[in-house]
Parts: C-alpha cells; structure tokens; sequence
C-alpha cells in the first residue's frame, strides 16, 4: 500500500494569488502539504460541491494548490475551517480507499495463486511430475 500522510493547509501563495477583475474577491492559492493523487481531488471536488453553509465559495484543488475564490477577510473566519473540514473527511476516505485497494490486490493475488496450484496439481495428476 502506498505511504499516504493527511493532506493539510500549510500556507498561502500571496504571489500567485490575485484580484478578480475588479471585483472585491481575490483567487486565493492555498499551499498543500503534498500534491493530493487524482482520487482524492476527485473526492474533495465532489464533497466540496456538495458541501451546504452559508458562505461557501468556488474552490478546486490541482496538485498541491487549493484555490478558493472569495473576499479575503472571508477566509480565516468562515472558508478555512469548512475547508479543513473536507480536507478531513477526504483524507479519511483516501486511506479507505487505498484499504480497500490493497485488500482487493491481496485477494486477486491469493486468487491467482490458488489458481495455479489448481492447476499444477493438475497436470500432476493427468501427466506425473516433471
């Protein structure tokens, strides 16, 4: 099974986040503590479009960047934490899902080998041993 640490928030690319149009919202680029793996974007996206409360605004992950589109003094008061919320229950159901993965492997796998012993034996029995 792969090594999988808790994707968290672990900073904020003042740089790279910018002003929309003239707009009071900003793209704010919230920095990851890795590159979340395609399954788990997959997740967040669809829990976070699903996600209710009253606030909530356009946020996507890709890679190790969380942009969330919203007023920035929005953000430490009513985004981060429902944020951290989903980045919770998506790492939880990642390493679900990598169970799951492992152990669907391990009984193909144990699967297999009953199947080859099956048929060893076999062609014992039909041929002899060579």
């Amino acid at each position: 099974m792969e090594n999988f640490e808790d994707i968290k928030i672990i900073g904020l690319n003042e740089k790279s986040s910018k002003r929309i149009d003239n707009t009071e919202f900003f793209e704010i680029n919230l920095i990851l503590s890795s590159s979340a793996p395609i399954e788990w974007i997959e997740h967040f996206d669809k829990t976070w479009k699903s996600h209710i409360y009253l606030m909530k605004r356009e946020a996507f992950v890709a890679g190790n960047v969380l942009t969330i589109t919203c007023v920035p003094d929005e953000l430490e008061k009513y985004h981060l934490p429902e944020l951290n919320k989903i980045i919770d229950e998506t790492n939880k159901w990642y390493k679900e899902y990598l169970y799951q993965k492992k152990l669907k492997q391990m009984k193909e796998e144990q699967k297999e080998k009953e199947d080859r012993e099956l048929l060893c034996r076999l062609k014992e029995n039909l041929f002899g041993k060579k």
